[in-house]
């Protein structure tokens, strides 16, 4: 996640990682845009507390290993 935000005349960047699969990595900006990400979804917990994400994760989690959605 990595989002400039400007605070009076000085940008302050806010970045933070997550590791997550293919999968998930496209799912999560389906749902979110870059600013929800680092503004709002900006941790695992605030992702998952996401009932259409949580949703996929567990949908995803039922099928095979090596298994890749086809979107």
């Amino acid at each position: 996640l990595d989002y400039a935000d400007y605070v009076g005349d000085a940008p302050e960047r806010i970045t933070a990682t997550l590791w997550v699969c293919r999968a998930c990595h496209n799912q999560i900006h389906r749902l979110f845009s870059e600013k929800e990400l680092a503004l709002t979804y900006n941790s695992r917990e605030a992702l998952l507390a996401d009932e259409r994400l949580r949703t996929f994760v567990a949908w995803l989690a039922s099928k095979p290993a090596g298994f890749t959605p086809r979107f």
